[in-house]
């Protein structure tokens, strides 16, 4: 809540009653996206999409994710490479 102007210490109260609401959202989100996946039996990133599809923001926002997500992965499988760990015999055991 501070993040959005709201003082250091907000009122315990006021945190409740937001707490109430999310736990609210995030639950009719999931029972729409599990509604969405019922024949398939498994809910996928796809459904919660499918759930969001009027709200552009939110779903710009899921889509945003999901590709820092994709690059964040890309970027540690590059990292992984042989030659740029030292422990495997890349770059640190060559001679200089």
């Amino acid at each position: 809540m501070y993040g959005f102007g709201d003082v250091p210490n907000p009122a315990n109260d006021a945190v409740g009653v937001l707490e109430d609401m999310l736990i609210e959202y995030l639950t009719d989100t999931c029972t729409q996206a599990a509604a969405v996946a019922d024949k398939r039996g498994k809910v996928n990133v796809e459904d919660f999409k499918f759930v969001l599809r009027k709200d552009s923001k939110k779903r710009a926002r899921v889509d945003e994710l999901l590709y820092m997500n994709e690059d964040i992965r890309r970027a540690k499988k590059i990292a992984d490479i042989p030659e740029l760990d030292g422990t495997k015999g890349g770059a640190k055991d060559a001679p200089i």
